[in-house]
C-alpha cells in the first residue's frame, strides 16, 4: 500500500504478493502512484495495460508523462515508452533497470521546467511552431 491509498496490485487485480513486491522497484511504486493520481483512482495494477485495463487514452498518458517529468527523482518517460511498455511494471523495468529511484538534484537541471525554450514536453513528441 502506498501513502495515499494507492496500492500496487499483482496480475489479476489481487494485491501483489511478497515475491511481487520484491520484484517491484521503488520506481514502480512511484509510477503507479503518479498514474493513479492522473487517472483519478485509488489504486493501479502494476500489470494492468494502460489503455485496456486502466482505461487511459493518449491524452491521459501525455499528462502522465508531464507529471513524471516534474519529478526529478524519476526517469523521463516519453509517449514512445508508453506505447512500447504499456504497463507500470514493464515501463519501470525498461526505464530503471537498477530498480532505484534517483535522488532529486539539489538544483533544477538545466532546461527542465521554468525556462522558456526548456524541455517541457514528452520526449519524442512533435514540437509546436512558435
Amino acid at each position: 500500500m502506498l501513502g495515499d491509498g494507492v496500492e500496487v496490485m499483482g496480475s489479476g487485480g489481487a494485491p501483489a504478493a511478497d515475491a511481487d513486491l520484491d520484484a517491484a522497484t521503488s520506481v514502480t511504486l512511484v509510477l503507479a502512484q503518479v498514474l493513479a493520481e492522473v487517472v483519478g483512482v485509488e489504486q493501479v495494477s502494476a500489470h494492468g495495460h494502460f489503455f485496456d485495463d486502466v482505461g487511459a487514452d493518449s491524452m491521459v498518458m501525455a499528462r502522465f508523462c508531464a507529471r513524471v517529468r516534474k519529478r526529478p527523482e524519476l526517469p523521463s518517460v516519453s509517449m514512445k515508452d508508453i506505447y512500447q511498455y504499456p504497463t507500470i511494471a514493464a515501463l519501470s523495468r525498461a526505464l530503471a533497470p537498477s530498480g532505484a529511484v534517483r535522488a532529486a538534484p539539489l538544483s533544477p537541471a538545466r532546461g527542465r521546467g521554468g525556462t522558456r525554450g526548456g524541455s517541457r514536453r514528452c520526449p519524442g513528441a512533435p514540437r509546436r511552431p512558435r
